[in-house]
C-alpha cells in the first residue's frame, strides 16, 4: 500500500514538474517572458510599465507618473511629454523623467494595475487623468456588468492573473487559468464587451444607465491611495471634451464640425451612443471633483472647464489638437491649486 501511495505522489510530482516546465517554455516562446522569471507576464498585458525602472531617475531628478489612456499617448498628443519637461524643469530647475503610461483604450483600472506593479517606486508627481473609455463598459445589461470590468475578456484574465500572486514560483495554475478563460472568451464572445469598438446595438442603447460610477470612484480613489503611501503628490483632473452641437459621424467625415483635422480623429460611437458617452464623462468628471474635495493631498486642475469647447483645441469628443495640448500642459503647470 505503501510503495502504491508513494508511486501515485510521484507520478504526481512528475506530472507538476512537467506542467511547470511546459508552462515556462510556453510564455517564454511565445512572449519573450524571462524562464526565470514569469512575474514578467505582467509586462506581456503593459509593456510600457517595463521601462520605468530602467529610466527611473531618482535623486538624479523629478520623476514624473503619466496614467490614462490615449488622450495623453505620445502618438495621439505629441506636445504633451515634451512641452511638460521644458515647462517643469523650467519650474523646479531639475531634470525631467516623464514616465508615460498612458495607452489607448485603457481604463482607471488599468492605470491602477500599472501604478500597483511600480509601488516599491517613489515618483515626485503623479498625473491621471481618465474620463471616457469607462463609458465603454457601460455598453452592456447589469446581468453582464461587473464592476471590475471582467465583462471585458481582457479584465477578465488580468483580473486572474494578478490574483494568482504565486506566478514567479510556480507558472503552471495560471497557465492552465489563462487557457480556460482564453477558451471560454474566443468561444463565447457575445457574452463580453469589447475593448473598443462596441458591436452589440442593443447593448449600446443600454450604456444610457451609468453602471461605472462606483468602479471608477473605486479605482481613482485606489490609485490615489497608491500615491499617498509613497506619498508622491498626485493630480487629478476632470476629463476635457467637445461635442458640437449638430454631431453625426457623417457631419464628422466632411469636416463640418469645426474639429481640427488629424489622421487619428476617432467618431463618438466607438465608446457608445453620444449622449450615453458625454452622460459618462459627466458622471465621472463629477466623481473627480468630489475625490478632490474630500481627500487631503489632491492637487486638482480643472481642465473640463479650462480647456474651451471649441474645434480649435480638439480634433474629436476628446483628443487634443496641438494647440489643446499646449493648454492643457499650461493649465497644469501653471494653476496655482495644481502642482506642489
Amino acid at each position: 500500500m505503501k510503495k502504491k501511495v508513494s508511486g501515485i505522489a510521484l507520478y504526481v510530482l512528475y506530472l507538476c514538474v512537467l506542467l511547470e516546465v511546459s508552462s515556462r517554455v510556453y510564455w517564454a516562446w511565445a512572449h519573450d517572458v524571462p524562464f526565470g522569471r514569469m512575474a514578467d507576464i505582467f509586462y506581456v498585458y503593459y509593456p510600457e510599465a517595463k521601462n520605468v525602472r530602467p529610466s527611473y531617475c531618482g535623486d538624479e531628478g523629478m520623476d514624473v507618473l503619466l496614467l490614462g489612456a490615449s488622450v495623453l499617448e505620445g502618438r495621439f498628443s505629441p506636445l504633451i511629454e515634451p512641452l511638460l519637461a521644458e515647462k517643469l524643469s523650467a519650474r523646479y530647475n531639475r531634470p525631467i523623467c516623464i514616465h508615460n503610461l498612458s495607452r489607448s483604450a485603457h481604463t482607471s483600472l488599468d492605470s491602477y494595475y500599472k501604478f500597483r506593479e511600480l509601488s516599491d517606486l517613489s515618483f515626485d508627481l503623479v498625473i491621471a487623468y481618465h474620463g471616457i473609455n469607462e463609458t465603454r463598459a457601460n455598453n452592456a445589461p447589469y446581468s453582464i456588468f461587473r464592476s471590475d470590468y471582467a465583462h471585458y475578456a481582457w479584465y477578465e484574465k488580468i483580473n486572474a492573473m494578478v490574483e494568482h500572486r504565486e506566478i514567479n514560483l510556480l507558472v503552471f495554475p495560471w497557465t492552465l487559468h489563462y487557457a480556460y478563460l482564453e477558451y471560454k472568451s474566443r468561444h463565447n464572445p457575445q457574452q463580453y464587451v469589447p475593448q473598443h469598438v462596441p458591436r452589440n446595438q442593443s447593448w449600446i442603447k443600454m450604456g444610457a444607465t451609468i453602471k461605472t460610477k462606483k468602479a471608477f470612484r473605486q479605482n481613482m480613489t485606489a490609485i490615489l491611495r497608491l500615491a499617498q503611501r509613497s506619498r508622491s503628490p498626485t493630480v487629478f483632473m476632470p476629463f476635457a471634451y467637445h461635442l458640437p452641437r449638430g454631431y453625426s459621424q457623417e457631419r464628422q467625415r466632411e469636416g463640418a464640425l469645426g474639429y481640427t483635422p488629424a489622421t487619428h480623429a476617432m467618431p463618438v460611437e466607438i465608446w457608445g451612443s453620444p449622449e450615453s458617452v458625454v452622460n459618462g464623462i459627466k458622471a465621472h468628471n463629477q466623481i473627480i471633483r468630489d475625490i478632490a474635495a474630500t481627500e487631503e493631498g489632491v492637487h486638482f486642475v480643472d481642465q473640463e472647464n479650462s480647456i474651451a469647447k471649441t474645434g480649435r483645441n480638439f480634433v474629436d469628443i476628446c483628443h487634443l489638437s496641438l494647440q489643446g495640448q499646449e493648454l492643457w500642459v499650461d493649465n497644469l503647470v501653471n494653476n496655482p491649486a495644481g502642482l506642489p
